[in-house]
């Protein structure tokens, strides 16, 4: 063949698979990282005695403490430590892994538009009494959880997908590819959802839906069956005459497989991750609090002010995406903390008005986009050539990542009950972002180890 006609070939089979990956970003973004972060904390926290202006009684809800909404709040990210390994390792042993995603997808996306619904049950007389609206408190929570589970399943089993239709040497553009276009998504989306706040609290809620339904639906029209690894493993089924594999074996046989420097470093990324961003993790859940209890300013504001993070975000994305395959990564990291450092003292003693608010919200932003666009690639590249268990590789390195997510939002939550001022949380994101340099001079370290010495073994 030639050589033009087939980088041409493979160059648009790969952005298929780019452009599915991004409009699940961009869904999931609006979703689950947009009405569900934002306003369902609302929800949850309203006409409790210590939120909000008057006592709480601008917004209605269940009247939880920032503590229990905390811990509410860190349902999925639980749910994503223990089950996204399994459901990664069940998706690589799967001839339906993209059918079985589809539907999952379909089934989140429902449950997510109950939120709003079960909402329009607390009435202005019965907000804040948390005792007697726990039948729907209940219900909402579950509903919550349900559809976290649809979501780690739909997107373990997807993702496992992708990747393993796209090369080791484009996983950093397929990457950097979802988060700008994922951003664009929920910028543009966003700007709709925060008008659409306005005219009915429920609104937000389902135009998430409708996106998560509409990525969907694309992804079924269009995705190709998985035709290559379904031979192997209907080969693999008709040698062993076993059609199901205990997912905790694959994912034993994965960690085994990895040299025992690889794992190390993946440990290190993960703590410089979940440290440095610390404080970010938990703005996500408690900024339009903080917003609103500090500068009186309703989660509108919040929100805009969350589209200026997302601007920043992705204007950032594509010179980290370069730089990130050409210098050493530890350096980026190093920048991420010094610049969420700054992001956080600057909300402190700055961030009084919607301008510098923006500025700030700007810098985590390029900070996020910094440890986003690095720790995935950087995390796989140091699997060996030729394995073939992406899912599950994926979904370990999710299940790290959400191990210190579970921990950190509700222990903000308790920080700032027991401060009784959300400025605490600004405090611990400085604390954990020093404490984040203690793993990257470790990493830094393995890292030139690894670039002075022999490539990693094959599988």
């Amino acid at each position: 063949m030639n050589p033009t006609v087939a980088r041409r070939t493979v160059s648009r089979t790969l952005y298929k698979f780019f452009i599915f990956h991004a409009l699940f970003n961009a869904a999931i973004a609006v979703s689950f990282e947009g009405a569900y972060n934002t306003y369902y904390p609302i929800i949850l926290q309203g006409g409790h005695p210590a939120f909000g202006p008057s006592g709480g009684t601008a917004y209605l809800g269940f009247g939880l403490s920032a503590f229990m909404t905390g811990i509410v709040m860190s349902l999925d990210n639980i749910i994503g430590m223990i089950f996204s390994p399994i459901f990664g390792a069940m998706g690589d042993q799967s001839v339906r892994r993209r059918n079985y995603s589809i539907i999952a997808s379909y089934i989140g996306a429902a449950l997510f538009s109950t939120f709003p619904i079960i909402a329009k049950t607390v009435t202005p007389q019965t907000s804040g009494q948390t005792e007697l609206l726990m039948l729907p408190l209940v219900v909402i929570v579950v509903a919550a959880i349900a559809a976290a589970f649809a979501s780690k399943f739909s997107g373990a089993y997807r993702n496992g997908y992708i990747f393993s239709q796209v090369p080791n040497q484009n996983q950093g553009l397929l990457q950097s590819f979802c988060i700008i276009a994922g951003a664009i998504g929920f910028i543009i989306a966003t700007f709709f959802a925060s008008y659409l706040y306005t005219l009915d609290t429920a609104y937000p809620f389902y135009l998430g839906s409708a996106m998560l339904v509409l990525a969907t639906l694309i992804f079924q029209i269009f995705a190709p069956e998985e035709t290559a690894q379904n031979a192997i493993l209907n080969e693999k089924f008709a040698r062993t005459g076993k059609r199901f594999t205990n997912p905790l074996t694959t994912i034993k046989e994965v960690f085994i497989m990895l040299p025992k420097e690889a794992r190390l470093s993946m440990l290190m990324i993960v703590l410089v991750q979940n440290l440095g961003k610390f404080g970010i993790i938990a703005l996500q859940t408690y900024f339009s609090s903080w917003v609103l209890k500090k500068l009186g300013l309703g989660p509108n504001i919040a929100a805009s002010a969350t589209i200026v993070f997302f601007v920043f975000y992705l204007v950032a994305s594509f010179p980290m995406g370069y730089l990130a395959d050409r210098v050493d990564q530890t350096r980026l990291y190093l920048i991420a903390i010094v610049l969420t450092v700054l992001g956080a003292l600057g909300m402190v003693f700055f961030g009084t008005n919607f301008i510098t608010l923006c500025i700030f919200s700007g810098v985590f932003g390029i900070a996020l986009s910094i440890f986003d666009i690095v720790t995935i690639p950087y995390t796989m590249s140091f699997v060996p050539e030729g394995s073939n268990a992406s899912g599950t590789i994926i979904a370990l390195i999710v299940m790290v990542l959400a191990a210190l997510s579970v921990v950190i939002v509700p222990l903000c939550g308790f920080l700032i009950d027991i401060s009784k001022d959300y400025d605490t949380l600004y405090y611990a994101t400085v604390v954990a972002a020093l404490i984040a340099l203690v793993p990257l001079r470790k990493l830094h370290s393995l890292n030139r180890r690894r670039q002075s010495g022999p490539a990693l073994p094959p599988a």
